[in-house]
């Protein structure tokens, strides 16, 4: 990806025509899926005391993590 700075180009339209804004909020909201990962495999564990204790991986230790929370 790359991003158009707005100094890049000739004029205003031409920057919005490349995507100016767009680029920025799509940068954003991709950005928030590995906060959201990084919250809950390993800040979410720490408030919890362990590792252990946190979101475990699979299918079946999903599952009892679900019923036990």
């Amino acid at each position: 990806m790359h991003f158009y700075s707005i100094r890049e180009e000739a004029s205003v339209d031409e920057w919005l025509y490349n995507g100016g804004p767009y680029e920025l909020i799509i940068a954003v909201a991709y950005s928030t899926l590995i906060v959201t990962a990084t919250t809950v495999f390993l800040i979410y564990p720490i408030s919890q005391g362990s590792f252990s204790d946190g979101m475990p991986l699979g299918i079946s230790s999903t599952f009892k993590f679900m019923i036990v929370f």
